[in-house]
């Protein structure tokens, strides 16, 4: 690899580094001209610590009230991410491209499972590429269809379960909210 490559990378490592809650990263993301599209997984950090360190409530003399200072930081980091969205892209569209995603034939997630297990045969030991796969909006794992199965016959399903961050991060949106409530 070139010493001009391995500086870039370098360089991006210093950018993306988590030190000081991604400091480095938010700073460029500031000061940055628009259009930019900011890493989402820092402004969904700041509220997930917003919704779970405040209250949603407080009470002052017997006297419950909202917490509006909750949602005013809330507000704040949306507004944030928003700026982003009032400029547009100054690009000309290939119409290969777009016509390519638009009719890109969308897999399942049983497709999408039998070809990772092919492309990655020895990450699942003993198990079977023949099973269905269910997520749902509140759920923060993967569920086999013999959970479901053994779920729906309200007993308690045997775990095995793997959890996948890559599907996880893209089709679950669970907040630790909700995990106490389950």
């Amino acid at each position: 690899v070139r010493p001009r490559y391995l500086d870039i990378l370098e360089e991006l490592r210093n950018v993306a580094h988590p030190q000081k809650n991604f400091y480095n990263l938010r700073d460029i993301t500031k000061n940055a001209p628009v259009p930019l599209i900011p890493f989402f997984g820092v402004y969904l950090t700041d509220l997930t610590f917003i919704c779970d360190g405040n209250q949603n409530t407080l009470v002052i003399d017997d006297v419950e009230l909202v917490n509006f200072a909750k949602l005013k930081l809330i507000a704040d980091t949306i507004l944030d991410l928003q700026r982003f969205q009032k400029h547009k892209y100054d690009y000309n569209a290939d119409p290969q491209i777009r016509s390519y995603i638009l009719t890109y034939e969308h897999k399942s997630l049983d497709e999408l499972f039998k070809i990772s297990m092919q492309l990655e045969p020895g990450r699942f030991k003993n198990r079977t590429t023949n099973r269905s796969v269910s997520v749902s909006p509140n759920q923060t794992r993967i569920q086999t269809t013999r959970e479901l199965t053994m779920s729906q016959k309200q007993s308690k399903p045997e775990t095995e379960t793997e959890t996948i961050p890559q599907v996880r991060s893209a089709w679950v949106r669970t907040t630790p909210t909700e995990k106490k409530r389950e």
